[in-house]
């Protein structure tokens, strides 16, 4: 090789070398534009005004006893709020939800509530819609409190398919709306004290466990989480919760199979090429119809046999059954949220006669947290022997509030 041909060589080599330098700095870049862009604004709108006596005439008409369990101090002015988030797969998208704002805050300082809603089937069913679980923010944002409530990805305005009980997500949202709260905040002049709260009912009390895991793990800078109150949540997805799934018994809410295969599906996206490879017919072309996102949960749920593995292939659910790395097993297994070791104290509240979600995931993740993890700030509360998973929610919230507020400056 000539002197002039080694040298074109090296030229070329360090160009190259130059090029991927710049190509890296510039993913790297693009890789913190998308966090810093986390929790952004995109829009924010007056959606509710509600006085003082609106707030108990709203309270009473949910419950006689809400006005004496929850005296409110304030009205509330309710925003629709779009902020900018990840998706399931960390790709830049957009989720929404509510902020609950007390109708006087000159003087004050607050502490932020984050609410995490349940299951729901129909895309606006959610917080930011006026949903029903929008009455637990404006209980928060009454006595005392700035509430958030994410809708969560691929729910409210947020575009695509929702990634249910996929914990990362979940997780993601709540930090996010957090941070888009914080931002309102600071651009009205709103006061925060530091403190932050969680709490979510069935899917958001798996929603919460994830959020406060997220929040000390990968945001301590940031948030400094006070308490949390996961209530009624599957927890140990992939477990004891994943076995009402594979029993030969009747279960109330059949349509929670489908949903999360089809949530696990938009997160992992190695379950299936189509549905006909888990479900078998009807099912496999009967599940998109009815997770279009207008159909309440009673009415999926009515579709779908009592015995949820009857509308799986044989074949899989044997594969299922008896391989530890089946991608359906493995994706349950990266959504389990109990194996960590909490910061800030921990409160799962639970009935024993819940039908939905087994108690048995708040024995599960209380042992293993305070007996693997060494936590001595977890409890479990059992509030009802006889309260099924509707039964056990307004004690449950009750319980929770009552703590917080015992933790609140």
């Amino acid at each position: 090789m000539t002197f002039k041909l080694k040298l074109r060589v090296s030229i070329l080599a360090l160009l190259l070398l130059a090029l991927t330098f710049i190509a890296c700095r510039k993913d790297e870049e693009i890789k913190n534009s998308a966090v810093d862009e986390r929790g952004q604004i995109v829009s924010v709108t007056l959606f509710r005004s509600l006085s003082k006596l609106q707030v108990d005439s709203t309270l009473a008409s949910i419950n006689p006893l809400a006005p004496l369990l929850f005296p409110t101090q304030n009205g509330v002015k309710i925003y629709h709020v779009v902020y900018k988030t990840l998706d399931a797969k960390g790709t830049n998208t957009i989720c929404s939800g509510a902020i609950v704002i007390p109708d006087n805050v000159s003087g004050k300082s607050f502490p932020l509530f984050s609410y995490q809603h349940g299951t729901t089937t129909q895309r606006f069913d959610v917080p930011s819609r006026g949903s029903a679980e929008l009455n637990i923010g404006i209980i928060a944002g009454a006595t005392g409190y700035i509430a958030c409530l994410t809708d969560y990805v691929g729910l409210g305005d947020s575009p695509g398919f929702h990634p249910y009980v996929h914990a990362k997500s979940e997780a993601t949202a709540v930090v996010d709306i957090l941070r888009a709260t914080r931002n309102y905040c600071r651009q009205n002049g709103i006061n925060l004290n530091g403190q932050v709260f969680l709490a979510g009912y069935s899917q958001g009390g798996h929603a919460t466990m994830a959020a406060h895991r997220e929040l000390e793990q990968n945001h301590a800078n940031e948030f400094t989480v006070t308490a949390s109150a996961p209530l009624s949540g599957p927890y140990d997805i992939s477990g004891v919760q994943a076995r009402i799934l594979t029993i030969d018994s009747a279960y109330s809410v059949p349509a929670f199979l489908p949903y999360v295969v089809l949530g696990y599906q938009q997160a992992y996206g190695n379950l299936y090429n189509t549905l006909s490879d888990i479900f078998i017919s009807p099912y496999d072309t009967l599940i998109p119809r009815l997770f279009n996102g207008t159909y309440p949960a009673n009415y999926v749920n009515d579709h779908f046999p009592k015995i949820p593995k009857q509308m799986v292939r044989p074949d899989v659910f044997e594969a299922f059954s008896t391989n530890p790395n089946h991608p359906i097993r493995l994706a349950l297994k990266d959504n389990d949220v109990y194996d960590w070791k909490p910061k800030a104290p921990i409160h799962m509240c639970y009935c024993e006669a819940d039908e939905q979600v087994t108690f048995a995931n708040a024995i599960m993740a209380y042992n293993w947290m305070r007996n693997k993890k060494g936590a001595t700030n977890v409890e479990k509360k059992m509030l009802g022997k006889d309260l099924n998973h509707a039964g056990c929610v307004f004690p449950a919230l009750s319980y929770t509030k009552s703590w917080f507020d015992s933790l609140k400056k």
